[in-house]
C-alpha cells in the first residue's frame, strides 16, 4: 500500500513538474516574411502565427509543420472551438473585388484550409480578434495611425452579426485593438501606445477596463496556454518580432514566443 502511495505520489508530480515546464521560448524560423507578426494562437499540438500575408503552424520547439498565403492585411488569430479564426483587412484592389468586400473574418481548420469566411462591413479595418461567452470581439482601427486616445471594439455573435459597438479609452493609441486573448473571464488586449502606459490591458465582457501592466508588451500577440502547459495560476504565450535588414534595405521578420504566468499583481517571465 505504501509503495503504492509513493508511486501515485511520484506520478502526480510528474504530471505537475511537466505543466510547470514550457519551453523557454518558441522561435518560427528564420526571418523571411515581408510583413511582421500580427497575432498567434494555439491549441494542445500547435502554434498558429500571423505574419501578415501568411498563416504559419508550427510545434511547440517551432518546427514548421504547414505555411499558406493569405491575402494581406491579415491581423490577429485566435482559436475557438477547432478552427483558426482570422481577421483581415484586404487592401489589394483585385483581392477585394473578387471577394466582394474589404473586412472578413476568415475561418481555417487546423490544416490551414480556408473552411468559412464572414464579411463584418461594420469593422471595416479589423485586427484584434478573441471569443469569450458566446461573442467574437474585434477591434476596429478607426483613427489609423495618428495618435488618439478613443478605441473601438464590436461584439459579434457566433455568426457574425454585431451586437453591440464598445467605445474606451486607455490613453493615446495609434491604430486600434491589435491583440486579443483570454483568460480568467477576461479579455486581455494589445495596443501600439507611444509612450507606452501599458503593455498589456484587462477588459470584462462589457469592456469595462479592469486593470493595465506596464509588461510584457502583447502588441503583436498573446494567447492563453494550453492545459499540457497550465499552472495554478494563469499563463500566457506572448510574441514578439525578430527582424532583419537584408543588403536590399528591406525588413524581414520572424516571431518569437515566450511564456508568462499572472499572480493576481504582475507577470512573470517562464523558464528565464
Amino acid at each position: 500500500m505504501k509503495r503504492m502511495l509513493l508511486t501515485l505520489l511520484s506520478l502526480t508530480a510528474g504530471v505537475i513538474l511537466a505543466q510547470e515546464l514550457p519551453p523557454a521560448e518558441i522561435v518560427s524560423g528564420d526571418a523571411k516574411y515581408a510583413g511582421h507578426l500580427q497575432g498567434i494562437c494555439c491549441d494542445e499540438d500547435a502554434v498558429y502565427w500571423s505574419f501578415t500575408a501568411v498563416i504559419l503552424k508550427t510545434d511547440y520547439a517551432g518546427k514548421t509543420l504547414l505555411e499558406v498565403p493569405i491575402s494581406a492585411h491579415a491581423g490577429d488569430i485566435c482559436m475557438h472551438d477547432g478552427k483558426i479564426y482570422i481577421a483581415q483587412a484586404l487592401s489589394g484592389k483585385a483581392d477585394i473585388e473578387k471577394t466582394g468586400g474589404k473586412s472578413w473574418v476568415v475561418v481555417m481548420d487546423t490544416s490551414l484550409n480556408e473552411v468559412k469566411r464572414y464579411a463584418i462591413p461594420d469593422t471595416p479595418h479589423p485586427d484584434g480578434i478573441t471569443f469569450l461567452d458566446g461573442s467574437f470581439y474585434i477591434g476596429e482601427d478607426k483613427y489609423g495611425k495618428d495618435p488618439h486616445p478613443i478605441n473601438v471594439v464590436n461584439q459579434y455573435d457566433a455568426n457574425f452579426t454585431l451586437q453591440k459597438t464598445h467605445t474606451f479609452e486607455i490613453g493615446t493609441t495609434q491604430y486600434g485593438v491589435q491583440t486579443m486573448g483570454t483568460a480568467l473571464g477576461h479579455l486581455w488586449m494589445g495596443f501600439y501606445m507611444n509612450p507606452r502606459k501599458h503593455g498589456i490591458v484587462r477588459f470584462d465582457k462589457n469592456m469595462t477596463f479592469v486593470e493595465g501592466f506596464p509588461s510584457p508588451n502583447v502588441s503583436v500577440g498573446i494567447c492563453a496556454a494550453p492545459a499540457r502547459f497550465s499552472g495554478a495560476k494563469p499563463r500566457f504565450l506572448v510574441g514578439e518580432n525578430i527582424s532583419v535588414e537584408t543588403e536590399a534595405k528591406t525588413r524581414l521578420f520572424a516571431g518569437r514566443i515566450r511564456f508568462y504566468e499572472f499572480d493576481d499583481q504582475a507577470f512573470q517571465q517562464l523558464g528565464k
